[in-house]
């Protein structure tokens, strides 16, 4: 993956978290950097996180 870039983790609600746990610590073993967030709740500061440079990611 690209180092200039974080991969965004989002999981749609609370209840999903510890999958999108698993998903960001193997991305981080590999090096890369990782930013998790939930969606619920949290709007506002996604569609932030989204403007900058980021792939999301979103686990179900």
């Amino acid at each position: 993956m690209s180092k200039a870039k974080t991969v965004l983790v989002l999981v749609p609600a609370v209840a999903a978290q510890a999958r999108g746990d698993e998903l960001a610590a193997a991305l981080e073993s590999m090096g890369e950097p990782v930013q998790r967030m939930t969606i619920e709740g949290n709007y506002e500061q996604v569609l932030d996180a989204l403007a900058g440079a980021v792939i999301p990611v979103v686990v179900k």
